[in-house]
């Protein structure tokens, strides 16, 4: 928990605001390298293909949140990321608006 957050604090904004979420792209060194992508088991887009990721938290950044849904998602244990990006319109075309770091992951 943060300096000065209550655990029972509640979140409530007069103004609408995007959710945060965080993404990994995870690419193999190989000559013809693979790319890593999970199979979504929730809406919106169940069943389609996606990279590893998912909702920040409020009590942590957006890179704790990229290791945290990628360990989660593929069991893979990562310290290492390097953020290439940061994408905020129409990523899912669902119904929130959502802004998205993106993470390269080394992977041999």
């Amino acid at each position: 928990m943060r300096i000065g957050q209550d655990r029972d604090m509640t979140y409530t904004y007069n103004y609408p605001r995007p959710a945060v979420t965080a993404d990994c792209v995870v690419i193999t060194r190989e000559k013809e390298p693979r790319v890593l992508l999970i199979q979504r088991g929730n809406e919106p887009f169940k069943g389609c293909w996606a990279f590893p990721g998912g909702f920040m938290d409020m009590d942590e950044t957006t890179e704790e949140c990229a290791v945290r849904e990628l360990e989660e998602e593929t069991g893979m244990k990562v310290k290492e990321l390097q953020q290439i990006g940061a994408y905020s319109k129409d990523l899912r075309k669902d119904e929130e608006t959502l802004m998205v770091p993106v993470y390269m992951v080394p992977f041999l």
